[in-house]
């Protein structure tokens, strides 16, 4: 296929064997989302990208013209041309290559900012894994100037929301997850924003690339889709590599794809919630665990502006001196809601008790759950213990624990050794509940 492509540039046919060189060029966007294969075509054909600048060239002066027998394909050509070095300036190495060749340089930049050149063109049907001409010459060229880009220090202090990284072929899960997750802190996703009027197409990846900046963190919707979007890895790349955001990756209920390529080694070692493992419940409240225990995240209710407390210290008293009194305050200063403070504060009786506590939790979090949404149940006729709640008192235990146990995580990497559990006692009046 390389070879075609070659002779092609060379000597001007469209055709090799029956099959026009758009559907040569198809089969190689497909194949060009695998690093490999698309390192080991460049470096085994070394006139592989001069003869893409020359295509790209020749394609995109030949004018729009319905009336042309084969205009549609050559369409189609210059829209493979195109995304085929998208894909190629993923790489740096390719940079300079592709930035020293000023007549490639003008063509991109013309097609990038056209706004009517091109975009009148009719394309068969395409697979959505390409992006139209002026997405993917946009691309390249901010691909081009990523590596020069400088963030001001005090945008990436503006921390507000999280940021949801999505293929728009997962948008029905992603929509189910923003309505469930925006009614406890504030997500951006790019759809609400042209929705509410406040972005246009034409600018949207400049939005989205702000999107970033300010954002604590990026949850990624992980999926062979996203994989296969170059979208998607322009904006995981720049939010990953670039901004050194934090990254959690989630997985659509019946998703088995297994990350790979580009997108597995952006990923690997990162703590993710698969939807598919749970119910939709009780997997957002674990992808809200770890949102919420992110440091920098600032967690606000939607119906209140009321920010999580950090401040844990009662008095100026050390944790070992705690008494009933001052857990109480601990748990009203931290905004703990009312009947989770009545259910639980009262059966703690020191500071120390609190700690060992949120030693166990951390290891049995969502049994925890389990047990104390079952007492809360009882204790309040049938009223049920909201996530966020929960969540809220385990983001408290975790800070205090922080602050008062500094062992903490030597402590977590020999428990992770020790197959004894620890066991908590919790004494309320007659009543005696045992987590283990």
């Amino acid at each position: 296929m390389i070879s075609f492509l070659i002779s092609t540039a060379q000597n001007g046919s469209m055709f090799y064997k029956g099959c026009h060189i758009s559907e040569i060029l198809s089969v190689l966007c497909k194949l060009f989302v695998n690093d490999d294969i698309l390192k080991k075509c460049l470096n085994d054909n070394h006139g592989f990208l001069d003869c893409l600048y020359q295509l790209l060239i020749q394609y995109a002066t030949i004018s729009s013209d319905s009336t042309r027998i084969y205009q549609m394909l050559t369409d189609e050509t210059l829209l493979g041309v195109v995304n085929l070095l998208w894909s190629i300036s993923f790489h740096e190495p390719y940079h300079e290559n592709l930035k020293s060749n000023v007549n490639l340089m003008q063509t991109l930049s013309n097609i990038a900012t056209s706004s009517s050149l091109y975009t009148s063109r009719h394309f068969r049907a395409v697979p959505h894994d390409v992006s139209t001409l002026k997405q993917a010459a946009e691309g390249i060229l901010w691909n081009l100037r990523r590596s020069h880009l400088t963030v001001p220090k005090e945008k990436l202090e503006e921390k507000s929301h999280i940021m949801i990284s999505y293929s728009h072929c997962d948008s029905t899960f992603c929509r189910e997850l923003v309505d469930n997750l925006s009614q406890h802190i504030p997500v951006w996703v790019d759809y609400k924003q042209q929705r509410l009027g406040t972005i246009h197409s034409d600018d949207l990846w400049e939005e989205i690339a702000g999107a970033m900046e300010t954002a604590t963190t990026i949850v990624v919707i992980v999926s062979k889709d996203y994989y296969d979007s170059k979208s998607c890895r322009q904006e995981l790349s720049y939010g990953c590599d670039t901004l050194k955001k934090r990254i959690v990756p989630i997985y659509a209920p019946n998703q088995k794809y297994k990350a790979s390529g580009w997108l597995g080694i952006r990923i690997a070692g990162q703590k993710y919630v698969h939807f598919g493992r749970n119910t939709f419940t009780n997997a957002l409240g674990e992808l809200m665990s770890i949102l919420t225990l992110e440091k920098n995240l600032i967690a606000v209710e939607k119906s209140s502006d009321t920010v999580l407390s950090t401040e844990t210290k009662v008095e100026g008293k050390r944790l070992k001196t705690w008494a009933t009194k001052d857990i109480r305050k601990w748990f009203l200063d931290n905004h703990i809601q009312n009947d989770l403070t009545t259910l639980l504060s009262d059966r703690f009786h020191t500071g120390t008790a609190l700690i060992t506590y949120a030693r166990h939790l951390k290891q049995f979090y969502q049994r925890e759950y389990l047990q104390m949404s079952t007492n809360y149940y009882k204790k309040f006729n049938g009223k049920r213990l909201q996530t966020l709640d929960y969540i809220t008192f385990v983001d408290a235990l975790w800070r205090l624990r922080e602050e008062y146990d500094p062992e903490s995580k030597t402590e977590d990497i020999s428990d992770r050794h020790n197959s004894n559990s620890v066991v908590c006692v919790i004494n309320s009046g007659s009543e005696e509940t045992i987590f283990l």
